[in-house]
């Protein structure tokens, strides 16, 4: 299972399971990331509902395992699932 996430700039992000999202969030002392968010498999929805549930709350995201590029969910132009 498979995520997709296509940007404005027609860059693609691919998610599978065993990728952890990190949610980058505004505080008053700037930036803080916040928890890790693992992706659960749903049974009819896939991975799209933790994905979904993650992005939906921050402003940028990265991955475990490159914490060094962060996504700005604001650049998000399609999320699709294979």
């Amino acid at each position: 299972m498979k995520i997709q996430i296509k940007f404005n700039d027609n860059s693609i992000l691919t998610i599978d399971e065993t990728d952890c999202l990190i949610p980058i969030v505004k505080t008053d002392a700037g930036s803080s990331i916040s928890t890790f968010k693992t992706l659960e498999k749903h049974t009819h929805e896939n991975l799209l509902p933790s994905v979904l549930d993650t992005i939906l709350h921050c402003d940028y995201f990265c991955l475990s395992s490159n914490r060094l590029t962060a996504y700005n969910v604001k650049n998000i132009v399609s999320i699709t699932s294979d």
